[in-house]
């Protein structure tokens, strides 16, 4: 007891040099985040915001306080001191050849200008491989260059490069989850039409953080990972979702008030010959949303704040808002404290709005409770005619995260997730610079970052039940077992590009919302997953089991739309809006497979 005692103390008067100007964010992943979430529900640590990532110097804070909580167990409390030692930034230069492999960098500080800068290197590798089709397999492989730095004690920088060297196979994975790092498009210096080939692509996480007032007010502008809400991945930003860059700032102007606000810029990608095999075809027909390298169908800008209310009795409550719009310069949409929703409405009412409220209880010791509502259109607020009306598009999540007393922060997840019909999408936008009828420009603002939902990890018109336990066990391992039961709809408005057609519902065209009867897709996977961390070394080990089963059936379109008469009518032409499944369910389709991977310095 006497030694954590003492080492409490060493890192009270260490803390500042390690971490007060380290502001850099921690990815989205890392065990630390449990640990924060099970500290929280238990009542350890007071609420952190709900936006994540945290910079490393909020973490550090949350858990020194952790540390010093009677209620840790030996196990958790050596988790938690271990944790911190990683997460600490050295600028010291290394003195000897091994001190320089085990760090993967090399630092030095410059005490006159208060600056540290180190570079260094990182490696990661992954295989997946099934365990019934021989030759069947995914591989990612990927090299990482940065510098990173601190100036003063306000601000941190890191600049990177990635190279990549991938083999996709999209069939081993939930294709709902399925995605990959690699920037703008793969390449090869290849014969593009061999099988088996690997492609290279580059990653890029550039982040520039300041943090001032103790943490109070935050700024940063990167590409990186975002997850912002109070379920596991949200429906307005989502931890699954793909990197973009963006400038954001938080500010906690009362111990109760907190307040985020993000604009940013939405990639594209392009999905060549390498990447669109046969192996990979479903996923690109009907999972991704991709556009030409020089393409102009997907060119996208983005903003979107959030006001957090931390209320008494353990109760806290958000509200939220974005939009997507086309890439120009819109001031109403960059200033800060502009209400997005009427600025939207202001500027031509043409771009894809999002809205949202969210709220949760935690029950300290025990559990926490969360629910979420979001809309991006609401045209009948009736009771009776709330869920079932075509025209409103809607989406829900529920959930708690439980405590289980077993092993070092270990916690059940269970959540719901409901995506309407049409959540996500927008009708393409036209543009006529002439007198005449014909669209000199035709867009799109759907909800899509680099080819991927930005929002929840579900297609529009879905549902998903999800039970996850993230387990640690000490000395550098943790475990988790993850469960998805997803279904889908085809009723209408059940892709990202499936969108609906103003004058068709005005007209009466679409039959209100029955889910149940027109699923079309049921999907259950199963992912068991254990990693290790070295103690000594800089090298870490993860393996997982993949289960995935499939059924699906067809659909055929019922009614369709006549712009010509301002009609609908079950003659067919090229304006489908509402569609019937049709057939019987396929046989179930397995994929065993299982994954090994490798991180270094990392």
């Amino acid at each position: 007891m006497k030694k954590h005692i003492l080492f409490v103390l060493i890192l009270f008067t260490s803390l500042i040099s390690l971490f007060a100007a380290t502001h850099l964010s921690v990815p989205l992943g890392h065990r630390v985040y449990t640990i924060l979430a099970s500290a929280e529900t238990r009542g350890i640590i007071n609420p952190i915001s709900t936006v994540k990532p945290y910079t490393r110097s909020v973490v550090a804070s949350n858990l020194e306080t952790i540390l010093q909580h009677p209620a840790l167990s030996s196990g958790e409390r050596l988790e938690v001191e271990q944790m911190l030692e990683n997460l600490k930034v050295s600028f010291e230069s290394p003195q000897t050849s091994s001190e320089l492999l085990q760090r993967g960098s090399y630092a030095s500080y410059w005490e006159k200008y208060k600056l540290g800068v180190a570079f260094g290197v990182d490696v990661e590798s992954s295989l997946t491989h099934s365990l019934t089709t021989r030759g069947m397999y995914d591989s990612r492989n990927s090299i990482r260059a940065y510098m990173k730095g601190d100036m003063f004690d306000f601000l941190s920088f890191q600049m990177d490069f990635g190279l990549l060297l991938d083999r996709l196979d999209s069939r081993l994975f939930l294709l709902n989850d399925f995605t990959f790092k690699s920037e703008g498009k793969y390449d090869s210096i290849f014969n593009a039409m061999e099988d088996n080939r690997f492609y290279y692509g580059q990653s890029l996480e550039p982040e520039i953080s300041l943090q001032f007032l103790d943490g109070n007010l935050q700024l940063r502008w990167a590409s990186i990972q975002r997850d912002w809400g109070v379920g596991r991945n949200n429906l307005m930003i989502s931890g699954s979702a793909r990197s973009f860059e963006g400038i954001e700032t938080a500010v906690k102007f009362a111990p109760w008030l907190n307040y985020q606000f993000i604009t940013g810029s939405l990639g594209k990608f392009q999905t060549n010959s390498y990447i669109d095999t046969p192996e990979n075809s479903t996923l690109f027909d009907d999972y991704f949303i991709h556009d030409e390298m020089q393409g102009t169908k997907l060119n996208n800008n983005f903003s979107a704040h959030r006001v957090e209310v931390n209320l008494p009795w353990n109760l806290s409550f958000g509200i939220y808002e974005s939009v997507v719009y086309r890439k120009r310069f819109e001031l109403a949409y960059l200033n800060p404290l502009s209400i997005l929703m009427f600025q939207q409405i202001n500027v031509g009412d043409f771009d894809n709005m999002f809205a949202g409220v969210d709220a949760q209880w935690r029950i300290p010791g025990i559990m926490r409770l969360y629910g979420a509502m979001a809309t991006t259109e609401m045209n009948d607020i009736k009771p009776n005619r709330f869920f079932k009306a075509p025209r409103n598009v809607m989406a829900f999540q529920a959930g708690t995260d439980i405590n289980i007393p077993f092993g070092n922060f270990s916690m059940l997840t269970v959540q719901y997730t409901n995506l309407g019909p049409f959540f996500y999408t927008h009708y393409p936008v036209k543009l006529s610079h002439t007198e005449s009828d014909t669209a000199d420009e035709i867009y799109d603002v759907m909800y899509v970052n680099k080819g991927q939902n930005l929002g929840y990890p579900l297609r529009p018109n879905s549902d998903e039940i999800l039970v996850s336990g993230a387990f640690g066990f000490g000395s550098g391992w943790d475990a988790s077992v993850t469960a998805k039961y997803q279904r889908r709809s085809g009723q209408y408005g059940s892709k990202m590009n499936e969108y609906m057609i103003y004058q068709a519902s005005a007209a009466g065209a679409y039959d209100d919302k029955n889910f149940n009867d027109n699923l079309i897709e049921k999907v259950l996977g199963l992912e068991l997953a254990v990693s290790k961390k070295m103690k000594d070394y800089p090298v870490s080990f993860s393996a997982s089991y993949i289960l995935n089963m499939q059924t699906e059936r067809a659909r055929v379109a019922t009614r369709y739309w006549h712009p010509e008469d301002d009609d609908y009518s079950t003659v067919p032409n090229d304006y489908p809006i509402q569609y019937a499944p049709t057939g019987p369910w396929s046989p179930l389709d397995y994929t065993h497979a299982v994954r090994l991977g490798v991180r270094i310095w990392k």
